[in-house]
């Protein structure tokens, strides 16, 4: 058994993805990291101020060009209810003024033995 959950045995898979008891602040920092790193990507696409590096990046929670508009955990109205999110909405939402689009963008961390699951969610939602 694990020595934090007490809920499955102790394997690496366990620890680095399926831990109850990590998963509320050690895998939600890892989460937001990885987040932090696609916006800063996004900022340097659309020559908006960021850091030198993206591990120093600090993302304000909307950034607003005369662009483009790149906007961090936003909740979205939607017609119907969308079970997969507490917050309903994309971590990262970019709306592109000159090409009149939005892009929606939601990070997901997985464990190899989870992959295949996050990528028939992410399928089932796309149709």
């Amino acid at each position: 058994m694990g020595r934090m959950c007490k809920d499955s045995e102790e394997t690496v898979g366990h620890i680095s993805t399926e831990c109850c008891k990590l998963a509320k602040l050690v895998y939600k920092k890892r989460h937001d990291k990885a987040a932090g790193a696609v916006h800063w990507n996004l900022c340097k696409n659309y020559d908006i101020q960021r850091s030198k590096q993206w591990y120093q990046h600090l993302a304000e929670p909307v950034t607003v060009t005369q662009n483009v508009k790149i906007a961090l955990d936003i909740n979205i109205q939607t017609d119907h209810m969308i079970e997969h999110r507490r917050p309903v909405g994309p971590d990262i939402t970019v709306v592109d003024k000159d090409k009149q689009t939005a892009l929606l963008i939601d990070v997901t961390i997985a464990g190899d033995a989870r992959v295949d699951e996050k990528e028939q969610k992410i399928a089932s939602l796309t149709h």
